[in-house]
């Protein structure tokens, strides 16, 4: 059911089902061992999380992190909000890593995490708890 895995650098999307070779063996194109599986997924959500930073920091009009420390160097109210909501956002993501996507002990559970959702709710929950401007 993975939804979505980046590998080195390819992203597969929506893979759903497992395909079969002439013999009945199912053929995976993604790991399917527990520690590079949980590697791929990690990466997945640290690719998502720096798709939707670069997201925010377009709709605000900044050309990167530098550039909103430097506003918030200068005591930019919208850019201190940025770096807070950022700050709040990445320990989200890392903890999630660290911690949730760690205690997952079976290639079977991993398959079944929605990765875009996950990086949705981490979205979610950091806005809740710091708001952008």
């Amino acid at each position: 059911m993975i939804r979505i895995i980046k590998l080195g650098n390819t992203i597969y999307e929506n893979i759903e089902a497992k395909e079969i070779d002439g013999q009945g063996n199912e053929i995976w194109n993604v790991p399917n061992d527990v520690v590079q599986l949980k590697k791929a997924l990690s990466d997945t959500l640290a690719w998502l999380a720096k798709q939707r930073v670069n997201s925010i920091l377009d709709q605000y009009q900044y050309n990167g992190l530098a550039d909103v420390q430097i506003y918030a160097s200068q005591n930019d109210q919208e850019a201190q909000t940025l770096l807070d909501w950022y700050s709040t956002y990445d320990n989200l993501i890392w903890s999630y890593i660290d911690n949730d996507l760690a205690a997952f002990q079976t290639v079977d559970e991993l398959l079944q995490i929605d990765m875009k959702n996950i990086e949705q709710q981490i979205y979610e929950q950091s806005i809740q708890t710091s708001p952008l401007p």
